[in-house]
């Protein structure tokens, strides 16, 4: 049986951010501090507050530089990602890995 949402269930939904808007937008005030996501393969996105979204599994590009989330002397560089999947050039000599998206956290950004 599939369950019949009421007016004010609270649920989640899988998106993809589109873009979030520095603090200071000088250009279009309104959108200070704003995530804008798109859900599924729709053209519209919406805009909501970081406070509204949690993160299920992160973005890494390649080049950004990561360290594992359990051990903060391991550390790399993204070499590619697929869905959740990340693989990393480990700085320790080690071959390369794949690791879970969810198990590592940003140190640099390629962007910066």
């Amino acid at each position: 049986m599939t369950h019949k949402f009421r007016k004010g269930d609270i649920v989640t939904l899988q998106a993809v951010v589109d873009n979030h808007y520095s603090d200071n937008e000088v250009n279009y005030p309104v959108l200070s501090g704003k995530v804008s996501i798109r859900v599924g393969d729709q053209r519209d996105t919406f805009l909501v507050t970081p406070d509204q979204l949690e993160i299920r599994v992160p973005h890494f590009s390649k080049g950004d530089r990561i360290r594992k989330t359990d051990s903060k002397h391991i550390e790399g560089t993204v070499v590619a990602t697929v869905e959740d999947k990340v693989w990393v050039q480990f700085d320790h000599g080690a071959a390369m890995g794949t690791v879970d998206a969810t198990a590592i956290e940003m140190i640099s950004s390629s962007a910066s």
